[in-house]
């Protein structure tokens, strides 16, 4: 699957399984939360939209709410994910409220973790706000961290 709310203990198994590895390196993720007061978290294996739908804000939108909306279910809005460095998801994760708290090699290629303490903003955003004033959002913060 694509992702779950999880209570953080689990993350370390679920990271080593879907990664195929298990080096036992992902015990610090639990100790990090823990010390957040974070019990449960949405997690997404990875983050990332295959290259023939990268149009515009949506389709990142949708991936985003789908998690979220089921983190409300449960009262959790702290949100997880994992991808490259050098994604443009990255970046906009960012932009976000995301911010990285784990590198990774695994088999040659680097990830990263990246956290979001509060995602109830985000769910409310991508719930509603249209797409267009989403762009302008993010291109105005964009421009206010660049500058």
């Amino acid at each position: 699957s694509w992702g779950a709310v999880l209570a953080v203990e689990l993350l370390p198994s679920r990271i080593e399984k879907a990664l195929k590895i298990s080096d036992g390196s992902f015990g610090n993720l639990v100790t990090f939360f823990n010390k957040q007061g974070v019990k449960k978290i949405v997690y997404f294996d990875e983050f990332a939209i295959d290259r023939s739908f990268r149009r515009g804000i949506n389709p990142i939108r949708y991936l985003l709410l789908a998690g979220l909306k089921l983190g409300r279910k449960d009262n959790v809005y702290q949100t997880m994910f994992w991808t490259t460095p050098e994604s443009k998801i990255m970046a906009l994760s960012v932009l976000m409220g995301y911010q990285p708290i784990l590198k990774k090699n695994v088999r040659g290629k680097e990830i990263v973790f990246m956290f979001n303490p509060s995602g109830l903003s985000l769910l409310k955003i991508a719930e509603n706000i249209g797409d267009k004033y989403i762009k302008f959002f993010m291109k105005t913060i964009s421009f206010v961290f660049k500058g």
